[in-house]
């Protein structure tokens, strides 16, 4: 209840009253099963609006926060009780390029699309029907599309052009236009399939694998500034082991860890994926456990990551149009010339203890 007392804090009195959610109800009648503030693009002309979506046993709610002293209701709606809900923001047409126009047609006949034409849409899930995603028309005031997938979804994210949905072991991503399904990717079960879906890329927990050097690393030739960038490289991994030795010795195993056959494969790698290419552009190995936690700033260019006991939140900065940028060929594990790339900024450490991060 941390996190939705966090969310009740920012929320104006006049909502509260009206949608339930003072203390003394919410904390002993439990009604409410799902609580979100949003920032999204609203039509007709693509207005930023900030949205409190509300949950209950019994249905869910939608209120526009946009003036903090006059907030208003958007839509209200009895129904079963919700697991996951997003509203999503309006769309934006696809690139056109000659694969788009292979795949989808012309763009006059995306911007006609179902995304386009019924947002804004709100995209929820029910507790009893958790591997059905309804999309909900606040224009029509009624669901407008049924997506249905093979198992049951842990979380949603979305973005003006795409759609993602998480499950215990991998991401799967939609168009945000006809949600049709484009490509999916294998994450880390221990890390409860974290991931995070940003305006251009798609960052993810790689599953466990034998470690490599990271785009960050330099790229073994001689000369003062690579011997630096290996003699770093050899500290942080240094640090590392240590920090695995003693959370051996002082935490109790966590499921899957000590087991015959684990040793020297990592859990924390992050990759970063294209969502437009598909290809994966960065990849780091900073974390000593799997990550538990990640999401993009507004910007979509900061990436924030936590890893499963919280020793450590680690910030990425994207640095778009380098011109001698490096990023990872996912084709033969490589680098080649690209657009950008992502720079470790810092280290947040709050000791060797187990903490619960979140969002």
């Amino acid at each position: 209840m941390s996190s939705l007392s966090a969310l009740l804090s920012n929320i104006p009195a006049a909502v509260k009253d009206a949608a339930g959610l003072c203390p003394k109800i919410s904390d002993e009648v439990r009604h409410i099963t799902w609580l979100n503030i949003e920032r999204v693009f609203w039509p007709p002309k693509d207005a930023v609006r900030v949205l409190l979506v509300v949950g209950y046993t019994d249905g869910f709610q939608i209120w526009d926060l946009q003036d903090p002293a006059a907030p208003r209701e958007v839509c209200s709606r009895s129904d079963k009780p919700i697991l996951l809900a997003r509203v999503l923001p309006m769309p934006l047409p696809a690139a056109a390029s000659g694969k788009d126009q292979t795949k989808g047609g012309s763009s006059a006949a995306e911007n006609e699309s179902l995304g386009v034409v019924e947002a804004p849409i709100l995209a929820y899930v029910h507790k009893a029907a958790s591997s059905l995603v309804r999309f909900f028309s606040l224009r029509q005031h009624d669901d407008v599309h049924l997506l249905r997938l093979s198992e049951a979804a842990r979380s949603l994210q979305t973005s003006r052009r795409y759609f993602a949905v998480g499950f215990a072991r991998r991401v799967e991503v939609y168009s945000a236009l006809n949600f049709q399904a484009l490509f999916s990717v294998d994450c880390n079960p221990a890390g409860g399939s974290s991931f995070a879906l940003g305006h251009r890329w798609l960052a993810y927990n790689l599953p466990p694998q034998q470690p490599i050097f990271s785009g960050t690393a330099a790229q073994g030739r001689g000369g003062p500034k690579q011997i630096q960038s290996a003699v770093r490289e050899g500290l942080r991994v240094l640090g590392q082991n240590a920090q695995r030795t003693l959370d051996s010795m002082l935490l109790p195993a966590m499921d899957g860890e000590g087991q015959p056959g684990s040793s020297g494969a990592r859990g924390g790698i992050v990759a970063i994926r294209d969502t437009n290419t598909q290809r994966i552009v960065a990849r780091f190995e900073d974390h000593a456990e799997a990550v538990e936690a990640m999401v993009w700033d507004p910007s979509g260019l900061q990436l924030i990551t936590a890893g499963a006991q919280g020793h450590s939140v680690l910030v990425h900065r994207a640095l778009v149009g380098c011109e001698h940028a490096l990023v990872v060929d996912a084709d033969d594990g490589g680098h080649a010339q690209g657009s950008v790339f992502f720079q470790h900024l810092f280290t947040l450490s709050r000791g060797y203890t187990p903490a619960v991060i979140s969002d």
